[in-house]
């Protein structure tokens, strides 16, 4: 996933993340990190997202991250999934759809 990410926290290091749920629209429909837990997965038993972003002054970051194992619609899809961006006070949701990423404007 290649792009840049504005409206962020200006000059932090945070967490970006596909997440096991399909919605922004409250907490619950979010899940946890998206993953095969029962380690029969190709990460074993190590949650595989340790990914970061880090912002510039400004509030922007580059993103630039590759995942092994995971794509849109074949192998883990990742397709409408949601996308949790951190700050250092609050999560951000997002979807991961098929052309980009649409803001769903949650904070919790």
């Amino acid at each position: 996933m290649r792009g840049v990410m504005g409206g962020l926290e200006p000059s932090v290091s945070a967490g970006i993340h596909i997440h096991s749920g399909y919605t922004c629209d409250d907490s619950d429909g979010v899940g946890g990190h998206y993953w095969d837990e029962s380690g029969n997965g190709p990460w074993g038993s190590t949650d595989p997202w340790t990914t970061n972003y880090v912002s510039d002054s400004n509030g922007y970051a580059h993103v630039d991250m590759s995942m092994d194992d995971f794509s849109l619609d074949m192998s883990y899809p990742t397709a409408y999934r949601t996308m949790v961006v951190h700050s250092s006070d609050a999560k951000i949701g997002w979807y991961v759809g098929r052309v980009g990423m649409r803001c769903a404007g949650l904070r919790w």
